[in-house]
């Protein structure tokens, strides 16, 4: 497990800064000079001539009337954008698929509220795997059922190794999974080219049988809401899921 000493938090102004004791790049230079300074209107941008993502949290449902402001916590760690960050650091350095965290920070912006940010290494030359089955729907006729299945086996490896690293994904759908492009749509995939992202409400934690049950359904309802739901499909999945999981 990593431990919080991995990460060193520093203040910088109003600020409150988090990355990675090992980073190579001098991170509070870069935050003094505004290298991840934006309008911080959106939820995600691309900074750094697409080489970094930064998110800014939002609330959704029905806190969204509080915009970008959270409560503030007595504890950093405890805020959206650490909670994150951990997470993201944790699986880097088990060399799971994801994006690399670079900074996370938080500042106040009142007496009660905090407002977050994210910044993340871009993982370029990938579509989400929403794009890539709507792809191959859109070819089924040039394309074999058996590279369809191979990337629903990859996804279901993937996620078990997910599980096995002891990380709960808070919202597993089609839209946070990532897949590596390729110029030949005939390729086998594997593991290797799925990365799964976005881990805001996620834990790393003892995963339980209850938890890969919510991860596994909250992925086949977003399946069946882009309509690219199949049984059989869905069958790869599964088997590709036990065949890591039955293995250790």
């Amino acid at each position: 497990m990593m431990h919080k000493s991995d990460i060193v938090i520093k203040k910088i102004n109003n600020n409150i800064i988090f990355y990675d004791k090992d980073n190579e790049k001098n991170i509070e230079q870069l935050f003094l000079e505004g290298r991840f300074i934006t309008k911080e209107i959106n939820n995600v941008e691309f900074i750094d001539n697409d080489n970094w993502i930064k998110k800014h949290y939002f609330r959704k449902g029905t806190m969204a009337f509080l915009k970008d402001k959270y409560l503030r916590c007595t504890e950093i760690t405890n805020t959206r954008s650490y909670k994150e960050f951990k997470i993201l650091n944790y699986l880097t350095k088990k060399n799971f698929n994801t994006c690399k965290p670079v900074v996370g920070w938080t500042y106040f912006s009142s007496g009660i509220f905090y407002q977050a940010n994210l910044v993340v290494e871009n993982i370029k030359d990938t579509r989400t795997l929403a794009e890539e089955l709507k792809l191959l729907q859109i070819d089924s006729q040039s394309v074999s059922v058996s590279l369809i299945c191979d990337r629903y086996t990859a996804l279901g490896k993937q996620v078990a190794n997910l599980h096995l690293a002891g990380v709960y994904h808070g919202d597993l759908n089609l839209h946070n999974i990532l897949i590596n492009k390729y110029d030949d749509k005939h390729k086998i995939i594997t593991s290797d080219d799925i990365h799964i992202i976005d881990f805001d409400k996620s834990d790393i934690k003892i995963i339980t049988n209850k938890d890969k049950i919510l991860n596994t359904n909250r992925l086949m309802r977003s399946f069946k809401k882009l309509n690219l739901f199949s049984d059989f499909n869905f069958d790869f999945f599964q088997e590709g899921y036990k065949s890591i999981i039955d293995n250790f």
